[in-house]
């Protein structure tokens, strides 16, 4: 049996505790009819950090009016510890059990080889890369500058799906694509690197990211000032929660997002917090404590 749940300050955020080792389940709202997230271990997971993915998924799916939240598993715990193995097996057993309860879905590893979570992950039928480039390109909207990708990785996915509608791309490092004037930049990069710092004053009119959290709450609002147009990436990056939660394909992806698009493109500047509306209107309709915090890096 698993250990009784605690009741978190974020909203009505689940945490179960996983009997005789150091792991555990989270759940961002529970009750959900499916949680998607992923599987995580290290020396010590931090639930900051897990909090923060959860909440990226469960805005991404309420968004799309997916009846479902972000959630996780994590293990805390030495990798080259000589009990290792047992516990790793232990923690996947717990895993199966506690997902019966939850609905969980994962959607990656971290920390653990993909073949001892087999038992726990979902196949949907597109790959991390092809969910992310067909919710980012049918998010775009209507660019009128040149788009740039700015990544550490070429982005195959994104530039055949933009040469699709007839765009052309280039590529330049994050630095300088925020500095063309009018342009439209994919950005793949870690979480928070949009920050005041590289948004303050930049020339382009419109930030796609590829990748979940990248700006802060301070960022958003320099970018606002700057009349820039930070496209929500728990919309832009949300495909592949998309994908896991409903089984959904590329191009049903790509379409749900530019649908959403197409109803924020009156928002302009305030398009995230539009978009932040409409999931948390989304969400009233399942629970009456919604998440507390909003899916932007600390």
């Amino acid at each position: 049996m698993l250990a009784m749940a605690e009741v978190r300050n974020d909203g009505a955020m689940t945490v179960d505790r996983f009997p005789d080792m150091d792991a555990y389940g989270l759940v961002d709202v529970p009750g959900s009819a499916v949680a998607v997230g992923p599987v995580r271990a290290a020396k010590k997971v931090l639930e900051r950090t897990t909090t923060d993915l959860a909440r990226h998924v469960t805005y991404a799916l309420a968004v799309r009016a997916i009846d479902g939240t972000g959630a996780a598993v994590c293990l805390n715990g030495d990798p080259m510890a000589d009990d290792r193995d047992r516990v790793v097996e232990q923690f996947v057993a717990a895993s199966v059990e506690w997902s019966t309860t939850t609905g969980f879905r994962a959607t990656h590893g971290m920390g653990l080889d993909a073949s001892l979570i087999d038992p726990l992950l979902t196949t949907p039928p597109v790959t991390v890369s092809e969910a992310t480039a067909a919710s980012a390109v049918g998010a775009l909207g209507s660019p009128d500058g040149p788009i740039v990708i700015a990544s550490p990785q070429p982005e195959p996915e994104v530039e055949s799906r933009l040469a699709a509608r007839g765009l052309e791309s280039s590529t330049a490092s994050l630095e300088d694509a925020l500095a063309m004037d009018g342009a439209t930049v994919f950005v793949r990069c870690r979480t928070g690197d949009l920050d005041h710092g590289s948004l303050d004053g930049i020339a382009a009119s419109r930030i796609v990211s590829l990748t979940p959290s990248a700006t802060t709450a301070r960022g958003l609002a320099f970018a606002r000032r700057s009349g820039c147009v930070v496209v929500p990436d728990f919309i832009s990056a949300g495909g592949w929660a998309h994908a896991c939660a409903t089984g959904a394909d590329a191009d049903d992806i790509a379409a749900t997002a530019e649908a959403l698009a197409g109803s924020l493109a009156g928002s302009g500047v305030d398009s995230f917090v539009a978009a932040a509306e409409l999931a948390e209107t989304n969400l009233r309709t399942r629970t009456a404590d919604l998440p507390f915090g909003r899916p932007l890096a600390p």
